[in-house]
């Protein structure tokens, strides 16, 4: 995995909003934001044999979503790309702001302009383009003169100059070569932040395994690594049962790069393991590991599997509050108690 962060020539940053009794993703002013355009695995499956684009940049954040870009592909292996590895599709544009930000915030991330593909097409039914993660089709964009390519151009593109669409060949190469741009619907915070030795934890609402991973790198983080039992068992307790409600949870540790080889997605070298008896069996089918409700026993699943699980983000940050004693993120008469004890034990 690619841990360092590619160059922008802006930022987009993200925090928690505390809206009720939980918090949500939205954006954050200019002082706060952090580089969340990171390099991230390099995908190698496909069918065939040749290797689908890897990501060349993300997650950038607009409204609910994540984008991702992906290197130079035709449409057809740009989709798949995006369907292999993130359980999504190629963008579907809702709205001009959402065009705009594309081309400036996605295409254009580091100041080069590229073209890219849409999730939009007419290969099924000549002149009635539809978007292939079946959004009804309203907003539209088009170059003057496009669409004009009849039956032999079926895909949309965007121009990386004008944020214009035009359609093409899906291996179209006339100008120019066409980027993926990849677009995940990204999970709200149900609850955090919580501070344990050093790091915040995030509880995801319910997501698929892809999604929860847009919103932990948003975040500023990853998936959590476990690096002992008693590090299981605080998350368990103090995050994904934090209201005593039992939920399974994902964890950044999954063998999607190599079958059987497990790694975590901040790249540690933690060898800590609590699988359930039997567990991993899943083979390729079950590539990401969660932990199960109202245990700290892990499992291999598929990034979609059953209904879901629930995020826990892990981001390398002290907890800001000093008087917090016993680190719940809170303050309130189980910090005076905490205090009391570490009075009458004494501090190092």
């Amino acid at each position: 995995m690619y841990t360092h962060r590619a160059q922008l020539g802006f930022q987009i940053g993200i925090f928690a909003l505390v809206t009720g009794s939980g918090v949500s993703l939205g954006q954050v002013d200019s002082a706060d934001l952090v580089d969340t355009a990171v390099l991230v695995d390099p995908i190698v499956s496909t069918a065939g044999g040749a290797a689908l684009p890897e990501v060349i940049a993300g997650p950038f954040q607009h409204g609910n979503s994540a984008y991702y870009l992906l290197e130079p592909a035709n449409w057809d292996v740009s989709e798949q790309a995006a369907q292999e590895r993130f359980g999504a599709h190629l963008v579907t544009v809702g709205d001009a702001a959402e065009n705009t930000f594309i081309r400036d915030g996605v295409l254009s991330f580091d100041g080069a302009p590229r073209n890219g593909w849409l999730g939009l097409t007419d290969a099924d039914v000549e002149g009635e383009y539809v978007w292939v993660n079946g959004e009804p089709f309203g907003f539209e964009s088009w170059r003057p003169g496009e669409p004009n390519g009849g039956a032999t151009q079926n895909y949309a593109g965007m121009l990386g100059s004008t944020s214009d669409w035009f359609d093409l060949e899906n291996d179209w190469t006339v100008q120019g070569v066409v980027y993926g741009v990849v677009e995940v619907e990204i999970p709200s915070v149900l609850a955090g932040p919580f501070y344990s030795n050093g790091h915040t934890y995030y509880l995801l609402d319910n997501s698929n395994r892809h999604q929860a991973d847009a919103a932990a790198r948003l975040l500023g983080g990853h998936l959590v690594t476990l690096d002992d039992a008693a590090e299981t068992s605080w998350v368990r307790t103090n995050v994904i049962e934090f209201d005593g409600v039992p939920r399974h949870g994902w964890l950044g540790l999954s063998d999607e790069s190599y079958e059987g080889i497990y790694s975590w997605d901040n790249d540690s070298l933690s060898s800590y393991r609590a699988w359930i008896s039997a567990e991993p069996n899943g083979g390729t089918n079950e590539n990401y590991v969660a932990m199960f409700s109202n245990s700290s026993v892990w499992f291999d699943a598929a990034y979609n599997w059953g209904s879901g699980a629930h995020g826990v983000v892990e981001v390398a940050t002290p907890n800001p509050c000093t008087v917090d004693m016993n680190n719940d993120g809170g303050l309130n008469f189980l910090d005076v108690s905490a205090f009391l004890q570490a009075f009458g034990i004494g501090c190092p």
